[in-house]
């Protein structure tokens, strides 16, 4: 390949353009055919260890479409199953670029849905009233991101598709649920054909929807949310010691695990290595991080530090 002399982006410009105009990127084939295998395999047997334990951790489960369906929040505190998912290349790198270096992942989910005629999940934002009603601005940092693995096909409709409506991550929640439901762009609503090893990145605020599930295949994905180290987590108020104790430092980092951490940290991290930690392995020179690289020169709050 010839080079041009630009500096290598996180996400391609015709990514950017797409994200921009739709609302979300499907990134196709992240994982090849042997992760799938092995990653639902794990999925699995982390939801099998789930329903068969003593059940302390229902609040771990989140609403099901129906009683056999299973959604599980929280899973790393549950098992090691999405460990590698938090800061898999290319998905983290493409988060960084869409919201900036200063992450955290606030959620981690597996879900299993099974056949059903009917949709399993009615068209809906992310994150409550609150966080629906911020929208996203062209050019600036987005507040929430998730990825959603796909470990099992949606090759055509009726197969337990996520339904989005592209562009409405610009439109503002409808007040009443029947002018969300009458709303002129669900006329662009999209079921997304996927393969296994596909993910979806789409931001809190965009309309999506689960459709029905006419096969005889459970359908199984995972989910790992991403969101500025300021906002709240999703599905836990902190994350045990033992799971941090487990994760590489990049990843301690992901799930909060700041050293000596007071409020103000999760503001502007003070520890000299948190950058350095975080965009390890990217490339340094994109211009998605331009305005990130020397924070720690100029941003530096702490005493002593310049003003």
């Amino acid at each position: 390949m010839v080079s041009t002399g630009r500096p290598a982006r996180l996400l391609a410009a015709e990514e950017l353009a797409r994200w921009e105009e739709d609302g979300y990127l499907v990134l196709k084939g992240v994982l090849d055919r042997a992760e799938v295998r092995d990653l639902r395999g794990r999925v699995e047997r982390a939801a099998t260890d789930y329903r068969d334990g003593p059940r302390v951790g229902r609040a771990h489960e989140g609403a099901t479409g129906n009683r056999e369906d299973l959604r599980v929040k929280n899973v790393v505190s549950l098992s090691d199953c999405l460990d590698e998912l938090l800061d898999l290349d290319p998905v983290y790198r493409r988060a960084v670029a869409l919201a900036g270096p200063y992450l955290q992942v606030c959620g981690t989910e597996i879900i299993l849905r099974h056949p059903r005629p009917t949709p399993a999940l009615a068209m809906h934002l992310d994150g409550g009233a609150a966080l629906s009603r911020m929208m996203t601005v062209p050019g600036a940092p987005v507040s929430h991101v998730k990825a959603l693995y796909f470990l099992t096909a949606t090759p055509g409709p009726g197969t337990g598709n996520m339904t989005v409506v592209p562009g409405s991550h610009r439109i503002p929640l409808p007040r009443t649920g029947e002018g969300f439901s009458t709303h002129p762009a669900r006329a662009r609503e999209r079921e997304l054909v996927v393969d296994a090893g596909d993910v979806v990145l789409f931001p809190w605020n965009l309309w999506h929807s689960v459709g029905p599930n006419n096969t005889t295949t459970t359908r199984v994905s995972a989910v790992v949310w991403y969101s500025q180290l300021w906002a709240r987590p999703v599905d836990y108020a902190q994350i045990e010691a033992h799971v941090l104790d487990r994760m590489t430092p990049r990843r301690r980092l992901l799930l909060g695990g700041i050293a000596d951490a007071i409020p103000s940290t999760y503001y502007l991290p003070a520890a000299d290595d948190y950058l350095p930690t975080m965009l390890a392995g990217l490339p340094l020179d994109a211009p998605e991080l331009a305005p990130y690289v020397d924070d720690r020169d100029s941003h530096d709050w702490r005493d002593g530090a310049p003003a």
